[in-house]
């Protein structure tokens, strides 16, 4: 799922951000260099983000929906998210743009329940906002 240019630019890969790493959250300011490619605001179906005592995670949930930033990276930086994100398991997922259009993206879906966790109704996940 990665884009090769023939110009010789770099390989290139859709994900979805929708905590921590989002554009004004945490820890945005120190991934910046690598979510410098901000493509659309997307929502990923069927999933439900669970607010974590200061971090998110998703997981499959029928009727509910994650909100997020959708950023196109440079393949070389894959290995270096996924040790970041190593409670999470990367999976190439539908979502859809603000403008209707549906594209496939990496997402990272936490590896263990997160039922105790309570479920951001809205999808939209934010570090400073009370989501119970």
């Amino acid at each position: 799922m990665f884009n090769r240019h023939h110009n010789g630019e770099p390989i290139m890969a859709k994900f979805l951000y929708y905590g921590l790493m989002k554009r004004g959250e945490f820890n945005y300011q120190y991934l910046q260099h690598i979510l410098n490619n901000f493509i659309a605001v997307g929502t990923l179906n069927e999933y439900a983000i669970h607010d974590m005592d200061g971090g998110c995670g998703i997981n499959k949930r029928d009727g509910c929906k994650v909100v997020g930033d959708v950023f196109e990276i440079d393949e070389k930086y894959i290995e270096q998210l996924d040790s970041y994100e190593r409670a999470y398991s990367r999976e190439l997922l539908d979502v859809i743009l603000e403008d209707g259009h549906i594209i496939k993206c990496f997402v990272y879906v936490h590896k263990f329940d997160l039922r105790q966790f309570p479920i951001v109704k809205s999808g939209v996940w934010t570090q400073n906002e009370q989501h119970v």
